[in-house]
């Protein structure tokens, strides 16, 4: 068998959908990552697809759902500082009352971060970032403060998250 056969995405997804499933439920703490998980895998599997002659192809789909879990687990916790930091230095900014040009530019900092935000994913999802990392407050309040249902807030937190996340790191 010539080895540059590969299978397709959909063979894949249609022969061990179920094994893929129960592998990324079995490794994720939260629930509702699962989706994003499934979805990114198979773009993972369109643009790198796996080998018909692989001896084990459970085995290699079970070791590229742990990678891609560990990566994404890893951008966040990354992103994740980076927003505490900048939460950080907006609650910080109180502190320079004696100058306040650092007070403005520190506002202004953060202005031009929450429009970048608001242009690049839209007001739901800025709005549900700033009320989950600026105001701190839970899902469910976020929920209720957009008037959504709990499990929307935090899908808007997550996706917002990671589509910023990439804007930033295309800029970089």
């Amino acid at each position: 068998m010539d080895s540059r056969i590969n299978f397709s995405p959909e063979e894949i997804f249609t022969e061990h959908g179920s094994f893929i499933r129960t592998v990324i439920s079995r490794n994720i703490s939260c629930t509702w990552e699962g989706d994003d998980i499934y979805q990114n895998f198979f773009v993972s599997l369109v643009e790198k697809p796996l080998p018909k002659n692989h001896a084990n192809i459970r085995g290699c789909i079970h070791k590229a759902i742990l990678n891609d879990i560990t990566d994404r687990h890893r951008k966040s916790v990354t992103y994740n500082k980076h927003l505490s930091w900048f939460q950080e230095s907006l609650k910080n900014r109180k502190k320079y009352n004696d100058r306040p040009e650092i007070d403005l530019i520190a506002y202004e900092e953060a202005h031009k971060m929450l429009l970048a935000m608001e242009d690049k994913l839209g007001k739901n999802k800025t709005n549900a970032i700033r009320l989950r990392y600026i105001k701190s407050l839970p899902y469910r309040k976020i929920a209720k403060a957009m008037n959504i249902r709990d499990n929307s807030a935090q899908r808007y937190v997550s996706i917002g998250l990671r589509k910023f996340r990439e804007y930033l790191g295309k800029r970089a």
